[in-house]
């Protein structure tokens, strides 16, 4: 495997790289962008896995009939020495901001930002 040139290993880093890895400390991995999913009910196709996944209603019932709501996808980063995988949702803030305006959606904001004492 051919090592990437210094300004391609820059952007790897950049795109939340988790170098080096914190079970083993190995700075090697594969980066698999999208993670893709075999189509069940087909022998030959594959679909993108999506970050986010609610019924029409935004709810998490899965026997709603109506169009389903998929958005952003993941990637994923494993540890070349150890396996850990590391995964990492693509695209889905806004859609995420939406469903946490809805109850039933499963979907909540935590702002883990420590409050500063007065």
């Amino acid at each position: 495997m051919a090592e990437p040139e210094w300004a391609e290993r820059r952007t790897l880093f950049a795109m939340n790289c988790p170098s080096p890895c914190r079970a083993c400390g190995s700075h090697k991995f594969w980066r698999v962008n999208p993670v893709m999913l075999p189509q069940f009910d087909s022998n030959n196709a594959i679909y993108t896995m999506p970050a986010v996944c609610r019924s029409s209603s935004g709810g998490t019932a899965s026997h709603e009939w109506g169009k389903k709501i998929e958005h952003g996808n993941f990637a994923a980063w494993i540890c070349v020495g150890c396996g850990l995988t590391d995964w990492f949702a693509v695209g889905v803030n806004d859609m995420l901001s939406q469903l946490a305006r809805n109850r039933d959606s499963g979907v909540t904001y935590v702002d883990g930002e420590p409050q500063g004492y007065r």
